[in-house]
């Protein structure tokens, strides 16, 4: 594999060899996610959307595939869990339970469609 992005607010470290990719926790190097045969061909290009929430990947297949970065989205969820426990700020604790919430909501209608 070739390491090529990192989603740097939620640690997260993408690489891709052949036609697939694997999602690592940059902290940890913790395998979180894998995905194989996403492309017909080896994937050229892999990066994060600005926002993290998504990965393109392009391939000798000329195609350009956009993935939901699950894996990010649940290192979100732990981050903001831990700043939830230190935060002293109500309106700011009420902001974090409002990300967790719609966050965790998401993961949940993701599983239930696969």
């Amino acid at each position: 594999f070739v390491r090529e992005d990192l989603y740097r607010s939620s640690g997260i470290n993408a690489e891709y060899g052949g036609c697939g990719m694997t999602l690592f926790n940059a902290d940890t190097a913790e395998q979180l996610d894998s995905l194989t045969g996403i492309h017909s061909d080896a994937i050229t290009t892999l990066e994060f959307s600005d926002t993290g929430r998504y990965l393109y990947t392009c391939g000798k297949d000329k195609t350009i595939r956009v993935w939901l970065n699950r894996a990010g989205m649940m290192r979100d969820i732990e981050l903001w869990s831990e700043s939830l426990r230190a935060a002293t700020n109500a309106s700011h604790k009420d902001r974090l339970k409002q990300q967790i919430a719609e966050t965790t909501a998401r993961l949940a209608e993701l599983a239930a469609m696969t």
